[in-house]
């Protein structure tokens, strides 16, 4: 199920209160399981790893919440926080390194962590390479609050290589061709469909 962009919201000024995140993904605060869950299944609420976070020195600064075909599960569906330490260590001059955190409560997903950049001049919020950061993922048992903080505490030793990273790609130049050759080949892997790409 692919996040929609068209509802991401960035205050890329301030964190994200739990009022904007509950309006924006109102799944990261349910406070039950979808119905259909095994017993097996540990229900932690989103809100609460966001609480653990934000005491660990992690503030959510983007959100963004899958749409659902099944109304009743726009409460239960996949979403996506992206976290920066308050530190704000990892910036490389208007790019931050940030934490993203994917979850549901609708059992599609496990609690997921990698590493993103999130660009301010083109607000593109592209994820790190696999090569330059693992992805964590964390099944719905034991204690998740602090699995996910401590996951995001390691990842997050990665972030000097991935800030070296973008400061040699902000190097590079290329010229109008390869320019626009790099522009169609992302537009195709963003819109696999040509018909309905803009």
């Amino acid at each position: 199920m692919r996040l929609q962009s068209r509802n991401r919201i960035n205050y890329q000024n301030r964190p994200l209160s739990n009022e904007e995140l509950n309006e924006i993904v109102p799944s990261a605060f349910a406070t039950q399981p979808w119905y259909a869950q095994s017993s097996r299944y540990a229900f932690v609420p989103t809100s609460n790893v966001i609480d653990g976070m934000r005491s660990a020195g992690f503030q959510p600064f983007n959100a963004i919440q899958s749409a659902s075909r099944t109304l009743d599960k726009k409460f239960f569906t996949k979403h996506e926080i992206r976290f920066r330490a308050n530190d704000a260590v990892a910036v490389v001059g208007d790019t931050f390194v940030e934490a993203i955190l994917i979850n549901s409560h609708d059992g599609t997903s496990a609690y997921e962590l990698s590493l993103g950049a999130w660009r301010l001049t083109c607000l593109n919020g592209a994820k790190v390479s696999e090569g330059l950061a693992e992805i964590v993922k964390i099944r719905h048992t034991g204690n998740i609050i602090q699995n996910v903080v401590e996951a995001t505490q390691n990842i997050l030793l990665a972030a000097p290589k991935v800030v070296e990273a973008i400061a040699k790609w902000k190097t590079i130049d290329l010229s109008p061709a390869e320019s626009r050759i790099l522009a169609e080949e992302a537009h195709s892997i963003r819109f696999d469909d040509a018909a309905i790409a803009p």
